[in-house]
């Protein structure tokens, strides 16, 4: 049930205020892209494996440069770091929508730009994650954290949706514009909060800061255990979003607005989720977090069995509940026990974790749909995820405490 503080992080925080309004602006943005570009590769190559490749490309930067990222969010600024990541974002919509508009763009080129984009957004995403604790209070971080997975997951309901509409009348370019420009929103916000001077910190060589983070972490044993937990949906349930154009368009049969209509309904069990994570308070534990896993699991696997649309609607938006529970709960336990030295860094380690691995699930799971079929593979890919994390449940009783 939601209570009046589930808000409490937004009416006392005027700079998360800002920053929340500009997110949410820009994420719209962003979601619309995602859409669109899967949908114009598919369109471009009919092929299961280039999805996998796009996924990839975007994503295989963060296992090089997210552990740098969070060496610069521990030395710098934060808001400064963004304003300079999301102006390399804009420019790359910028450039995407020009060649898609005037016919020049092919597969490979969204390969390519994919990259840089991943690139980018390696460094930026520890910077942004760990950005949250500069912006409240202390002791409104947790709610901060899920009204931050809220917007998120708000934007991730309404972007497909819109892209959608956007793809079947407009086509891609103007999804891709329309990312472009809704980054100057959150460079606008940025620029308007009133932050205090940044205090002076130790800025040791950025592979000796880096080691000096594995160390730290391998010295706590909870933070070992849930940044190695979120390698399992990493791995196993989350490349469903990279394969559900294949999904949309060979086995349910439906156009780009069924397909934006999926990816609506799994943002939509997301935001219900996040509401509820942010209504918890300090309530909701290791229990919580593997049962969300488990029912995660179960909605992949669900996706890949369902040759119906509204099936296939139930089953994405359970996939995105249980995966916003167990994200949010993961990340709101790990802000809560690193130092503030370290917080840059070990977001790093949970953001190679979380995106990192993926390129290399993307990859894997478009090759193996290309040879036993999109939904052998979405099928067995959640019932490794629900099955693992009911193993981890059962041998490994601290993950439950």
């Amino acid at each position: 049930m939601l209570r009046v503080g589930t808000f409490t992080a937004l009416q006392r925080n005027p700079n998360y205020r800002l920053y929340w309004i500009g997110a949410l602006t820009s994420n719209l943005g962003t979601w619309m892209q995602f859409v669109a570009q899967g949908w114009l590769v598919y369109e471009l190559t009919g092929s299961t494996l280039m999805l996998g490749v796009v996924g990839f490309a975007q994503s295989a930067p963060f296992l090089v440069l997210s552990l740098y990222g969070g060496v610069l969010a521990d030395r710098f600024e934060r808001r400064r770091l963004m304003v300079w990541t999301q102006s390399g974002m804009m420019l790359h919509g910028f450039v995407l929508a020009g060649m898609t508009l005037t016919g020049t763009v092919t597969a490979w080129w969204v390969v390519a730009l994919a990259a840089i984009y991943g690139a980018i957004n390696a460094i930026n995403t520890p910077v942004r994650q760990a950005i949250v604790a500069d912006l409240v209070r202390r002791d409104d971080l947790q709610n901060a954290i899920a009204l931050n997975s809220l917007q998120f997951q708000s934007s991730r309901t309404v972007g497909p949706a819109i892209a959608g509409l956007v793809l079947a009348t407009y086509g891609a370019g103007w999804c891709f514009l329309a990312n472009a420009l809704s980054f100057i929103a959150v460079i606008f916000t940025l620029l308007r909060m009133d932050l205090p001077p940044l205090e002076p910190r130790p800025r040791p060589p950025a592979l000796a800061a880096i080691r000096e983070s594995l160390r730290y972490v391998q010295s706590e044993p909870i933070l070992l255990a849930a940044l190695l937990l979120t390698a399992v949906p990493s791995l196993f349930s989350m490349p469903y979003q990279h394969l559900m154009p294949a999904v949309a368009s060979d086995v349910l049969r439906t156009g780009p607005e069924g397909f934006g209509v999926l990816q609506s309904a799994s943002g939509i069990g997301a935001v219900v989720s996040a509401f509820a994570i942010a209504s918890l308070g300090r309530r909701g534990g290791g229990t919580t977090q593997l049962v969300a896993l488990i029912v995660g699991g179960v909605g992949v696997t669900a996706f890949g069995l369902s040759t119906l649309v509204p099936a296939s609607v139930v089953a994405v938006f359970v996939a995105g509940l249980g995966h916003m529970a167990f994200m949010s709960l993961n990340m709101t336990g790990i802000h809560s026990r690193v130092t503030e030295e370290m917080r840059g860094r070990v977001t790093a380690l949970l953001t190679m974790m979380v995106f990192g691995l993926q390129p290399l699930s993307a990859l894997l799971s478009g090759a193996v749909a290309a040879a036993i079929g999109v939904q052998n593979t979405l099928a067995l890919s959640g019932f490794f995820c629900a099955g693992i994390a009911i193993a981890a449940a059962i041998l490994v009783p601290k993950l439950r405490a």
